[in-house]
Order: structure tokens, then sequence, then C-alpha cells
């Protein structure tokens, strides 16, 4: 975090325009972190996870021998 550069925020905290309140600040980063997981895990294990939720069980069934 040190490295990154200076980043303002701006929140729109009146709505849109057909009334609902704005939301999903923090959702497009939360899809790219199931597949970033699984892939360290197969880089690290070689076990290929394709489903969620990414268990311990689940690891060792797709582990090779």
């Amino acid at each position: 975090m040190m490295s990154s550069s200076n980043s303002k925020l701006h929140c729109l905290w009146k709505g849109s325009a057909n009334g609902e309140k704005a939301t999903g600040v923090g959702e497009p980063a939360v899809t790219v972190i199931a597949p970033a997981l699984g892939n360290a895990i197969f880089n690290a294990c070689g076990a290929r996870v394709r489903s969620l939720p990414i268990t311990a069980e689940a690891v060792k069934a797709n582990m090779k021998a």
C-alpha cells in the first residue's frame, strides 16, 4: 500500500435517478478473489478446485497422488 498513488473517492449519498440508494462500492474487487485463490492453490500443490466454497477437503480430493 505504500507504493500506491493518491486517489480520491466520491460517494453519492442522494441516490440515483430511479430513487434507489447507491450500492456496490466494493463489489468489483470481490469477483476476482476466488479465482485468484484457486490459482494460488493450484500453483502451490497442483489441486484444481473449480467450485465454491474452497475447503481443505476439496483441495485434498483434487490433489494428484
